[in-house]
C-alpha cells in the first residue's frame, strides 16, 4: 500500500474526471490491482507489460486488461463546446507525456510543439510514440460516456459490506435504547405545555421584509408583507429579500415562498414578462449576525411545492426546469417552474434547513432567489416570504399542518392531560426532532444505513476505464506546432531511436512499446525505476530530477550506484522488492540522522549521504500514522473508496451544489489515506503539497507548511486519535499516562527534564477544565467518539487528549529521521 501510493501519484489516479463538471469515476479497481501486484511482488517489466497492454496478451484475462487503466487515469474534459476530437487528442499526448516521465526520466512533453531544445528527441519521434496510443478506441467524451470500459466485479467489496453492516447493527440498537429514554424526557417536556393555548402561539411568522435587486427593479410591501414588483421584466433578476429577527423567533428551521398570480401579470399569472410563468433557477439562506457585517451560508437539505412541471412535458422551455429541488444547486440551467401549470393559482414551495439554525433579536436572515433561466423574462412578480422555527410536518408539507399549533387549540377545552392518541404521537415525533441526544443517535443510524446502501451498490460490475483497440487504425499526424487541427506529415509508430534504436517490424503495437521500455539494453527505464525506489528510502534520489535524466536534469550524485542498482534490477527479474531489501540494508540507509557542523558545511545538501536524512512526512502519512499510533487504524486492504473527514461543505461550491461531500462512518473512517476519495477538483483537503492528480507527478514534494501544526491541532482525525489515546492514559494503567502516550507516538519514553513542561500544561489545562466541564465534554466528543456519563472522567480525558495532541505535533512524531 505504501508503494501504491507512489505509483498513483506517478499514475496521475484519482475518483473523478476533471475540468469543470469533474464527474465521479469507478476506476478504484485498477487500485486494487497495483496494491495486489506489489504485494505479490510482479517483476517491474511484467507490471509494465500489463499496464501498457494487458488487453493484447494472449487469452488475457479480465485483471490483465484491469491492468490497462493505468493509461486511462487521465483527466477526461466533458465542458460544453469542446471539440471531443480535440479532447482525445490531448487524452494520447498526456500518455505520451506519462510514459516518458514514469519510465524514461524523459520530458518529452517539450517535444510536442518542436523538437527537442536539448535532448536528441525530434517532433517525429514523439508522435511516433504517440502513434502506439492513437488507435485506441475511445471518442475524446467524458463521464460515463468515456469508452473503452471493462465491466469488473470486485470481490473487495463483500468484506467491507459485512464490517459496515455490524457498525448499523450498532447504531441500531443504540437507537432503540436511546428512544426509550427520550420517551420519559417527552413527558415532562410536555407538562410544561400546559399554558401554550394562551401565549398566542403561530406557526409561520411574517416578517417585514427589506428587498433588493440585483437589476434595479421596484417593489412595494402591503400591510400583509407582499412584496409586489412594480415596474422592470429584465431579462435575469436577482431578489435579496432580508429580515430582522425579533425576540419571537428563536431559531430557523425553515421558509416558505408564496407567488402569488396577479390581474398585471402576463396572462394573468405570475410575471410581468415573458410568458407568464416564473422560473426560479437558484436560493441562498445567509444569516447575519447582529453586530458582525459577515453573512454565514446556511445549508438547505430539501424543498417541496404545491405543483411542479413534468420533465417529460413538450416545452420551448428546457425541461430541465421542473423540480424545486432543483434550486438547491448553483446551476442556472435548471430549476422551479410554473409551466405547464394547468390552474391559476397561489404557488408554494417550502424549504428545509440541513439543522435548525439558532437565531438572536438583531439578527439578520437573508433569503436569496435567483432568476437566471435561459430563456429569460421569467421573474416573479408577487411573492411573499414566512420564516418557521417549527421542524417536522411544519416544513415537510406544502399545507400547513403542525402539532404544536393543534395541541394550541386542544388546550383551550382541554386539559394536558387528555392529550393521547394520535396527538400525542405526533407531538412526540415533534419533540424528538428537537431532543439533540436522540437526533445524534438517529442520524448517525440514518447515515450509517444509507452507506451501507450504496456500498451494496459497488457490488455490481464497476465500469472501469480501459484500453482497447479500434478495429480500423487512426492514421497519426505530426502536429504542426503541437495544435490538434494541424496536422503534418503522417507517422508511423516507433520508439526513440536516440535511447534505443529498435525495427520497425518489432514496433507495431503498445506490447512491443512495453518490451522495448524494459529491454536490458534500454538504458534509461532500470535507472529511472530505481531512481524512484531511492527516493522513496531517502526523500530524494540519486539524480535529484527524477523527472528529467536530460541534459537538463540534474547529474546523479553516485552514477556507478545507479548503474549498480540497474543491473541489479534486471539480473533479478526486475525484483522491486529486492531492491527495496538492498537500500534497507545498506549501511548508507542505517546511518544516524544527526548531523554535526562539520557535516553541514562540507554536505549541506546531504549529496554526498554522511547521515541519514530527515524530512517531514507526507501529508497522507501524518495521517495514517496517528491513525496507527492511536490504534484506531483499520487495516483492511481494498474495497470501494472512502471518506475522511473534511470540513464541512468542501465540495459545494466548486461543484455547484451537484456533490454533497459525507464523511464516512464505522470503521471505514479510519482506513488508510491510500483509500482517500480523490476529487480532481477539490483534493482532500488535509492533504498539503500533495501531487494534485492532475498530470503525472514522480518528483516528491517535501514540506514545511505551518498549516501541518494547524491541521494536527484542529483536524478531527487528529483530534480522534488524540481521544483515544486519552482514553488509553485514563483507563487504569500502571504506566505514567505521560509515558503510555510518548511510547505509543515517539516509541520511546521521555526524559525528566522533557516531563516538566508537560507537568505544567497538564497542571494549566486541569484547572482550565475543571471549571468548564461543558468545555471539556466539547472538546472530547469528537468524530465518533462518546462522552462518558462521569464529569470528573470527561475532566481528566479532556486534560489527556490535550498532552496526547501536543505529542502528535511534536516536530519527532511527524519527521522521519
Amino acid at each position: 500500500e505504501r508503494m501504491a501510493m507512489w505509483w498513483l501519484d506517478a499514475a496521475r489516479y484519482s475518483d473523478s474526471d476533471g475540468y469543470q463538471q469533474d464527474q465521479t469515476r469507478e476506476n478504484w479497481p485498477w487500485r486494487d490491482w497495483v496494491i495486489s501486484s506489489f504485494r505479490k511482488n510482479l517483476p517491474f517489466d511484467e507490471f509494465t507489460r500489463q499496464q501498457f497492454a494487458g488487453d493484447l496478451l494472449p487469452d488475457a484475462t479480465p485483471e490483465q486488461i484491469l491492468a490497462t487503466c493505468f493509461h486511462r487515469n487521465h483527466m477526461t474534459n466533458g465542458e460544453g463546446g469542446r471539440d471531443p476530437e480535440e479532447s482525445r487528442i490531448d487524452y494520447v499526448i498526456d500518455r505520451v507525456n506519462t510514459t516518458g516521465t514514469v519510465w524514461m526520466g524523459l520530458t518529452l512533453g517539450c517535444t510536442q510543439c518542436h523538437s527537442h531544445k536539448f535532448d536528441p528527441i525530434s517532433q517525429q519521434d514523439y508522435y511516433s510514440m504517440a502513434a502506439f496510443f492513437d488507435s485506441i478506441d475511445e471518442d475524446g467524451k467524458a463521464g460515463f460516456n468515456a469508452k473503452p470500459y471493462l465491466k469488473y466485479q470486485s470481490d473487495l467489496v463483500q468484506p467491507r459490506i459485512a464490517e459496515l453492516n455490524q457498525f448499523v447493527k450498532r447504531c441500531k440498537s443504540e437507537l432503540e435504547a436511546e428512544k426509550k429514554l427520550s420517551r420519559s424526557r417527552f413527558d415532562q417536556w410536555l407538562t410544561t405545555q400546559a399554558d401554550l393555548h394562551q401565549t398566542g402561539y403561530t406557526t409561520w411568522q411574517n416578517l417585514p421584509p427589506n428587498v433588493e435587486s440585483s437589476s434595479g427593479s421596484s417593489f412595494h410591501i402591503d400591510q400583509d408583507q407582499v412584496v409586489h414588483v412594480i415596474d422592470g421584466d429584465p431579462f435575469h433578476d436577482d431578489y435579496r429579500v432580508s429580515f430582522v429577527v425579533k425576540e419571537s423567533l428563536t431559531q430557523l428551521a425553515g421558509w416558505k415562498i408564496e407567488v402569488f398570480p396577479d390581474q398585471s401579470h402576463v396572462n394573468e399569472r405570475f410575471t410581468r414578462g415573458g410568458t407568464g410563468d416564473f422560473t426560479l433557477t437558484g436560493v441562498r439562506l445567509l444569516v447575519q449576525r447582529a453586530g458582525s457585517p459577515a453573512e454565514t451560508e446556511i445549508e438547505l437539505s430539501k424543498a417541496i411545492a404545491n405543483f411542479e412541471s413534468d420533465p417529460k412535458r413538450k416545452s420551448d422551455w428546457d425541461t430541465r426546469y421542473s423540480k424545486i429541488a432543483k434550486t438547491l444547486n448553483d446551476d442556472a440551467r435548471d430549476g422551479w417552474t410554473t409551466q405547464g401549470s394547468p390552474k391559476i393559482r397561489k404557488q408554494i414551495g417550502v424549504f428545509e434547513l440541513s439543522q435548525i439554525e439558532a437565531l438572536n433579536q438583531g439578527d439578520r436572515v437573508v433569503i436569496v432567489l435567483r432568476h437566471g433561466s435561459t430563456h429569460g423574462h421569467a421573474n416573479i412578480g408577487k411573492f411573499r416570504i414566512s420564516l418557521t422555527q417549527e421542524p417536522g410536518e411544519t416544513i415537510k408539507n406544502v399545507v400547513d399542518r403542525s402539532p404544536i399549533k393543534d395541541l394550541a387549540q386542544f388546550l383551550v377545552n382541554h386539559p394536558i392531560s387528555d392529550v393521547q392518541g394520535k396527538l400525542r404521537e405526533r407531538l412526540f415525533n415533534q419533540y424528538v426532532i428537537e431532543d439533540s441526544v436522540y437526533q445524534e443517535v438517529l442520524n448517525r443510524y440514518r447515515q450509517a444505513n444509507s452507506q451501507l446502501g450504496q456500498l451494496k451498490k459497488q457490488l455490481e460490475p464497476r465500469r472501469v476505464m480501459v484500453l482497447c483497440e479500434r478495429e480500423k487504425k487512426r492514421t497519426t499526424h505530426v502536429l504542426v506546432r503541437g495544435v490538434w487541427d494541424a496536422k503534418g506529415e503522417p507517422v508511423s509508430t516507433g520508439v526513440i531511436p536516440s535511447v534505443l534504436d529498435w525495427p520497425a517490424e518489432s514496433t507495431k503495437n503498445r506490447l512491443d512499446l512495453a518490451n522495448w521500455l524494459t529491454d536490458r539494453k534500454n538504458p534509461l527505464t532500470a535507472r529511472v525505476i530505481v531512481n524512484h525506489l531511492w527516493q522513496i528510502m531517502f526523500g530524494t534520489g540519486l539524480v535529484r530530477t527524477p523527472e528529467d535524466f536530460g541534459l537538463q536534469g540534474e547529474f546523479p550524485t553516485h552514477p556507478e550506484l545507479l548503474d549498480w542498482l540497474a543491473v541489479e534490477l534486471m539480473e533479478n527479474d526486475w525484483d522491486i522488492q529486492h531492491i527495496l531489501r538492498l537500500i534497507a540494508n545498506s549501511k548508507t540507509f542505517q546511518q544516524s540522522s544527526h548531523s554535526d557542523r562539520t557535516s553541514r558545511e562540507m554536505d549541506p545538501k546531504n549529496q554526498l549521504y554522511s547521515r541519514a536524512p530527515k524530512f517531514r512526512l507526507p501529508a497522507w502519512m501524518l495521517r495514517d500514522n496517528a491513525l496507527k499510533v492511536s490504534g484506531l487504524l483499520n487495516d483492511a486492504v481494498g474495497g470501494p473508496p472512502v471518506s475522511p473527514y473534511q470540513p464541512d461543505g468542501v465540495w459545494s461550491e466548486i461543484t455547484m451544489g451537484r456533490f454533497r461531500y459525507r464523511a464516512s462512518l464505522g470503521p471505514a473512517q479510519y482506513r488508510r489515506t491510500l483509500y482517500a476519495f480523490w476529487r480532481r477538483s477539490s483534493a482532500p483537503s488535509f492533504l498539503f503539497d500533495n501531487a494534485t492528480r492532475r498530470v503525472c507527478e514522480v518528483n516528491v514534494r517535501q514540506t514545511n507548511t505551518p498549516l501541518h501544526a494547524l491541521t494536527i491541532m484542529n483536524d478531527t482525525t487528529m483530534l480522534e486519535a488524540a481521544r483515544v489515546l486519552a482514553d488509553r492514559a485514563v483507563s487504569g494503567s500502571e504506566i505514567n499516562p505521560i509515558q503510555l502516550i510518548a511510547q505509543a507516538v515517539l516509541s520511546r519514553k521521555l526524559d525528566p527534564n522533557e516531563l516538566q513542561p508537560i507537568e505544567r500544561v497538564i497542571d494549566r489545562v486541569r484547572s482550565h477544565y475543571a471549571s468548564r466541564p461543558d468545555d471539556a465534554a466539547q472538546l472530547i466528543k469528537v468524530g465518533q467518539q462518546s462522552v462518558p456519563r462521569d464529569r470528573d472522567k470527561t475532566v481528566e480525558i479532556a486534560v489527556w487528549m490535550t498532552v496526547a495532541n501536543l505529542i502528535l505535533n511534536l516536530d519527532e512524531a511527524i519527521s522521519y529521521e
